[in-house]
């Protein structure tokens, strides 16, 4: 086959954030996202068009700060979504999947982020939670072809945690001098399938391939 492709994306948002007496902080915000993908296959006679047919995607964002002396602690409830790749509409079967729709969810998460020590440490703790539905899970089809479709869900949760130190701080006045931190970075992520089930077997339970369960990430930047 010889396709040619052309992808088309758009994108309208609006945020608003307040700062309310006694270190409150709320805000909220939407998105309307719109993501369409053309396709004409020059191997047909004539040629043939397919374009994709995601609805405008709605993503609200609300979330609430409480600011102390040192450090805060957030709150937020978010919806994302992930439409499919080029390469997800044209598998190795090499029939363009029209049925193929976006991956959604609704994201709660649940944080504190502040700094000690004068501030030459600074640390972000994250807890979330997440509930994906229709996620795309690959099949394989009698020939051996992988295609792909929405047939899954899951409910992930995880910690996320940032924090860094200032061996040597530096100079804040002039931003000059011989400034040394250290960084390190951990997540955890043991995201299992809630619901994914093909005619012969049941997945529900497993680990979603592809994800590390646990991640460090540690350096200095001088």
């Amino acid at each position: 086959t010889a396709d040619d492709i052309t992808p088309r994306n758009a994108l309208v948002f609006s945020q608003l954030e307040f700062s309310l007496p006694g270190g409150w902080h709320p805000a909220g915000g939407i998105s309307w996202n719109s993501n369409k993908v053309q396709i004409r296959r020059q191997t047909d006679v004539p040629v043939s068009r397919f374009t994709s047919d995601y609805q405008g995607e709605w993503s609200p964002r609300f979330s609430l700060t409480k600011a102390f002396r040192n450090f805060s602690v957030y709150g937020l409830v978010s919806k994302g979504f992930s439409p499919p790749t080029t390469t997800e509409l044209l598998p190795s079967t090499s029939v363009i999947n029209k049925d193929l729709q976006a991956e959604w969810g609704w994201n709660y998460e649940l944080g504190i982020r502040g700094g000690a020590f004068s501030n030459r440490l600074w640390y972000d703790l994250n807890f979330f939670y997440f509930r994906l539905q229709d996620a795309i899970v690959q099949r394989r089809d009698a020939s051996g072809a992988d295609y792909l479709e929405n047939a899954g869900s899951a409910r992930p949760y995880g910690f996320d945690a940032l924090v860094k130190y200032a061996l040597i701080p530096g100079s804040s006045v002039s931003h000059s001098g011989w400034k040394l931190q250290y960084w390190g970075s951990y997540a955890m992520h043991p995201f299992k399938y809630d619901d994914y089930k093909t005619i012969a077997t049941d997945f529900n339970g497993n680990y979603i391939p592809g994800i590390s369960k646990q991640v460090f990430s540690s350096g200095f930047d001088l």
